[in-house]
């Protein structure tokens, strides 16, 4: 039984490494990178040339923000149970310990 784990283990291992190396060779981690490096360089020779053409410039109109909000009500509900959730079992906890300090003081 001993062994059927150690296997299982190194073998995992094996194949998270082997998947890690096919992400890395095939480009699928650089993907995000050098399409925001690509829009970052296309940003500042439009800024470049409109300096040059004299025109008024401001920051904000260079700025891309790819900010997308992909929470919904599902989301947002679960949210709001997690906090309470979150609140009561540390409320738990708390009580727990003092009760616990108390014992040990006592």
């Amino acid at each position: 039984m001993k062994n059927t784990l150690i296997k299982i283990i190194i073998l995992s291992l094996v194949v998270f490494f082997l998947v890690l190396v096919f992400a890395e060779k095939s480009g699928y981690l650089k993907t995000k990178e050098e399409k925001n490096k690509i829009l970052t360089e296309e940003q500042i020779e439009i800024f470049e040339r409109d300096i040059a053409q004299g025109k008024k410039v401001d920051i904000n109109d260079y700025v891309v923000d790819n900010y997308k909000d992909y929470t919904n009500e599902v989301s947002n509900n679960f949210y709001r149970v997690s906090l309470k959730l979150e609140k009561g079992v540390d409320g738990i906890i708390k009580f727990i310990f003092k009760g616990a300090s108390r014992a040990v003081v006592d």
